[in-house]
């Protein structure tokens, strides 16, 4: 019997450096989980770099990233080896149109390679992903807000599916903003007008091909890794430009 191997990881916490504070440009993100109740300590390194080409009407993102996932596990009841280590190359390419003054339409699509490259890359490595939303403008000049809605076909819960997407975000003050929905809750403060804190609390998930099918009984094997999580974060992001 083939089958996957799911892993629920609780509570995370995750330092993350923006070489901009225009997220669009270029991300770190440095993720960690130790040991706990679930017996898995858990580690994440990501980064991506997005380009963004302005059209004659609305905006085309292409999207790079590279993530790496890095797993060891106590009393584990099956050899691990193969499980230790995972990692995803993604491209995505993004369309945001202004529809008019209040509204924005968001459509993209992706693939990516996701597999713990034990061997070879086959077809059983590639993900694809995608989705579509709308962005409603309100709020004023100086304290905008925006309200998100859509769908979305990704690896959220731990496997691929389509997942609502959902938020409301608003602009307080100059110093402070914060947002609400799935599948991503936070708050910002602004130090400056170039550097800001960010704290968030978001849904997490991650789906990848095993080479090699994995012995998890004397009858079964699996050839799908997959992992939830439920992570907390806190970022500093800086400026580094007028732009």
């Amino acid at each position: 019997m083939i089958r996957n191997i799911s892993i629920i990881v609780f509570i995370m916490v995750a330092l993350k450096g923006y070489g901009q504070l225009e997220r669009d440009v270029f991300s770190f993100n440095y993720t960690l989980a130790p040991i706990g109740n679930d017996a898995v300590d858990f580690y994440k390194t990501d980064f991506k770099i997005n380009i963004s080409f302005k059209l004659k009407k609305g905006v085309l993102i292409n999207s790079v990233g590279y993530d790496y996932y890095q797993l060891s596990y106590t009393n584990a009841p099956m050899n691990t080896e193969e499980l230790n280590s995972f990692h995803g190359v993604n491209y995505r390419l993004t369309y945001l149109y202004p529809r008019n003054n209040k509204w924005n339409l968001s459509a993209g699509a992706g693939v990516s390679i996701s597999s713990n490259l034990a061997s070879s890359i086959t077809h059983e490595d590639f993900l694809f992903n995608g989705g579509i939303t709308a962005i409603k403008k309100g709020g004023t000049y100086k304290n905008p807000s925006l309200f998100v809605f859509g769908l979305g076909y990704s690896t959220l819960a731990g496997k691929p599916s389509v997942l609502p997407l959902i938020s409301y975000s608003r602009k307080v003050n100059n110093t402070f903003s914060y947002g609400i929905g799935f599948p991503n809750t936070y708050a910002t403060y602004n130090l400056t007008d170039r550097s800001s804190f960010n704290a968030s609390l978001w849904q997490n998930g991650h789906y990848a091909n095993l080479s090699n099918p994995v012995a998890v009984t004397m009858m079964d094997e699996a050839n799908k890794a997959s992992y939830t999580a439920i992570s907390l974060g806190l970022d500093y992001a800086y400026q580094m430009d007028d732009t």
